[in-house]
């Protein structure tokens, strides 16, 4: 069974817009990721991502269901929020080089529908994938189908593994 993610604002507490997301996968925290408004808080932005040991050393490509995730998350609690913007840039070897990393974060973007989608070199060597998630019907639809897809992938497989790991 799909482990469901749950977030919150620091601390565990309610989430409230603007303060960072805590992401946590059956009580266990994966990661922690700035939050931005912009706009008088119709936009989002999402910015570094903090990545428990557990979710950094995990083989599996969690980012895009943990993406996916916040984006139905923010839009189903914030009404006020037309667009999400982010910035993917953290080191994930599972996708393999660098560039490959890159191409697999666009398609994850694009397949929601979003735009503006830039990639530039960092000095790490590395790229990051910046882009806006437009909401609109089409969007959320899109949205809605890759998350499905992804909580997929990992229903046989939960995010968090017991007393003997993963």
């Amino acid at each position: 069974m799909h482990t469901k993610l749950r977030f919150t604002g620091p601390h565990g507490a309610p989430y409230q817009l603007g303060d960072a997301i805590c992401v946590y996968a059956d009580g266990t925290l994966l990661a922690t990721v700035d939050v931005a408004l912009l706009r008088s808080g119709t936009e989002v932005e999402l910015g570094a991502v903090s990545a428990t040991p557990m979710l950094r050393d995990d083989e599996r490509n969690l980012g895009g269901l943990v993406f996916y995730e916040m984006c139905v998350f923010i839009t189903e609690r914030f009404a006020q929020v037309q667009a999400i913007r982010f910035t993917f840039t953290r080191p994930m070897s599972a996708l393999g080089s660098p560039w490959s990393q890159a191409v697999a974060r666009v398609a994850v973007a694009e397949r929601i529908g979003a735009v503006d989608i830039k990639v530039t070199a960092q000095d790490s060597g590395g790229y990051a994938v910046r882009g806006v998630w437009p909401y609109s019907e089409a969007n959320v639809a899109a949205l809605r189908e890759a998350l499905e897809e992804h909580r997929k992938r990992y229903c046989d497989h939960p995010l968090v593994g017991d007393a003997r790991g993963l």
